[in-house]
This record gives C-alpha cells, structure tokens and sequence, in this order.
C-alpha cells in the first residue's frame, strides 16, 4: 500500500486514506510507516502479508498518460504535417511587445502609431522591431 491510497479500515470500519507517518529522533527519520487517516491506527506492512502478486501475472500494457485519458493512440503525422508545424515553431511573430512603436506603461500599453491602447501579444501589419538598448558603460564620470 502506498501513502494516499484508499482502503477499508479494520479498526474504525471506515474507507479511509493511507497516511505516511514518520517517527523522529532529533532530525533523524528512524521508521516510516502508514496510519489510517481517520483513526490514526497503523496499517499492517507488505512485509507482514503475504505476496498476491507473482511473477507469471499479466502485465499492463504501458500507455503514456494521454492515451489512457483519451482511450485511443494518437494518429500518425506524415513528413508534410511534420514541416508544417515546425514552420509555426520557428516562424518569426510580430508581437506589439517586439515593436518599436509599443509604449509600455503599468496602466497598459499604447501604439504610438495609432495612439490605441494595445495588448502585448497583439500584433499589426505595421510592425517594426525594436532597437535593443544599448548597456550602461562601467565607468562612472
């Protein structure tokens, strides 16, 4: 049994939670070991039962976490779909952030262009890229 696991409670005949405990000795965890989260009664170990599972048993076939959510494998993409979205990776992208004429300000920001209050991610067809800033010199006068 794992912590967070659900299971009937023998001892307050309950469905109730595993719950991971720790007994310390100063900083130093000396035993981990599961509770019920209701009762708090300990949980008997694996090592104490003894084995359901054996080595003959079926195994699940390993999915990966979207295929067992949707019940189905995802289709296959030939080589022209596969061009096609690496074009829209590695496309440039005309971001009002990006632009020259983008004014920030903590109210929101505003096109100089068109004096129209402008998201970041907005873009326009009169896009132009922004000069990066030249660095502060290390000198001081």
């Amino acid at each position: 049994m794992k912590p967070g696991q659900r299971f009937f409670c023998q001892h307050c005949h309950s469905q109730s939670i595993a719950k991971l405990e720790r007994r310390l000795e100063g900083f130093t965890v000396v035993e981990e070991y599961l509770t019920c989260a209701f009762c708090h009664e300990r949980i008997p170990t694996e090592a104490n039962k003894p084995d359901d599972k054996t080595d003959n048993a079926p195994s699940k076939p390993s999915l990966s976490a979207l295929e067992s959510l949707l019940g189905a494998k995802k289709p296959a993409v030939d080589k022209q779909q596969a061009a096609f979205m690496d074009d829209l990776h590695t496309a440039t992208r005309h971001f009002c952030r990006d632009c020259r004429q983008y004014v920030k300000h903590p109210f929101g920001g505003r096109c100089s262009l068109t004096g129209k209050e402008m998201e970041p991610m907005d873009d326009c067809s009169r896009f132009e890229k922004r000069l990066e800033p030249s660095q502060p010199s290390d000198s001081k006068e």
